[in-house]
């Protein structure tokens, strides 16, 4: 069963893959930055990104953009430039590869995650729940750090699964996620209350690895952009606090705020089964999933449900852990269904209220 289970997995992986290869129009805004980074990087190196961080520090509106802290995704990017083409076309297909890639990894991670929580079959339908989510799938094309993140922060919780005493480790794969996404910070008590349960609620190793990880990730950041951690413009400081936001025409105000309901909306128009069947578990994965949608749902915060597909992943994983066998087929219909409607037919970019109500017939 187990054997069997681990094949499944393998081939939901590889069918994902599949899934991938249909042409999209690459976007402008937030795809063409991330090449152009990556560029900047491949042809300057590391020095590259002192550069960028001045230019960006500031009023500077190029503040508004990916920044520069997501140094480990950036230097990934410009490795995969060096061996792609020089046309922008095949930078960017080197862009949505790595996003591919992390899609697969974390299928991966969350097979792994359900086996050891629930066993064989929970391993293979939260690998399959994962690897086919309507937005793992649909944003996995995209060149983009959405996927690589999500992929990032289930690798901390696999790293849980080697135990308390592997607690280095735990705060290596901390700090690379934070490197690779910047805004993981918002997300990142939940996934430690999930560690403290895979290691027995031992909270003192957890707590050890923090204090590596936290001056080891505001290290490399002073090392790689020589600014310091505080120095970077923070949406909670900036936002929250201080209530200020961009300018009333610009793409956050207009498609990225609402109420603290706001993201749930959007799960629920995406996963709809998901959410459904969540409501039936209490375990620690389904509430430390809640608290980290409260936390990314901060009204004066960028509410994007991509920013925290993480919450997406952990209720699958959740549900995987509890479903029947022939339940599966049926989410997994209902998954295929959606991603087909929106991302497949659509081409959608940006899965905000709008865009998904608009592509799925609710609305115009």
């Amino acid at each position: 069963m187990t054997y069997l289970c681990a094949f499944g997995l393998v081939c939901v992986a590889l069918v994902r893959i599949l899934l991938m290869r249909h042409k999209i129009l690459y976007s402008q805004s937030d795809e063409q930055v991330y090449r152009g980074l990556c560029e900047a990087i491949l042809e300057k190196g590391f020095a590259a990104f002192k550069q960028i961080a001045e230019f960006w520090r500031g009023d500077n509106k190029a503040r508004w953009y990916p920044p520069p802290s997501r140094v480990l995704y950036l230097v990934i990017g410009a490795v995969a430039f060096k061996y792609a083409g020089a046309a922008p076309v095949d930078r960017f297909r080197a862009l949505s590869w790595i996003s591919t890639w992390s899609g697969v990894l974390a299928t991966l991670c969350a097979g792994l995650l359900g086996c050891a929580i629930a066993g064989p079959f929970a391993g293979l339908a939260a690998g399959a729940l994962v690897g086919m989510s309507p937005l793992v799938l649909g944003l996995g094309r995209r060149a983009l750090v959405d996927i690589p993140a999500l992929a990032a922060q289930l690798v901390i919780l696999v790293v849980a699964l080697a135990g308390p005493a592997w607690w280095p480790l735990l705060a290596l794969a901390i700090t690379a996620a934070l490197l690779i996404r910047d805004s993981i910070r918002t997300g990142l008590p939940g996934l430690l209350v999930i560690v403290v349960w895979l290691y027995g609620w031992i909270w003192l190793s957890v707590v050890w690895a923090v204090l590596l990880a936290a001056p080891l990730y505001v290290g490399l950041l002073r090392v790689s952009t020589g600014l310091w951690f505080w120095e970077f413009p923070h949406a909670f400081v900036g936002r929250v606090l201080r209530h200020k936001w961009p300018p009333k025409d610009s793409y956050a105000v207009q498609f990225c705020r609402g109420g603290l309901h706001r993201l749930l909306v959007d799960l629920l128009l995406v996963s709809p089964c998901i959410v459904i069947l969540a409501v039936g578990t209490s375990g620690v994965l389904t509430w430390a999933a809640v608290g980290i949608l409260l936390l990314y749902s901060v009204p004066w915060l960028e509410q994007q449900i991509r920013s925290a597909l993480i919450v997406d992943s952990l209720l699958r994983i959740a549900v995987a852990c509890v479903l029947p066998w022939w339940a599966l087929p049926i989410c997994l219909c209902v998954d295929l269904y959606i991603w087909y409607r929106a991302w497949w037919r659509k081409g959608i970019y940006d899965p905000s209220t709008r865009n998904l109500t608009t592509v799925l017939g609710m609305g115009k």
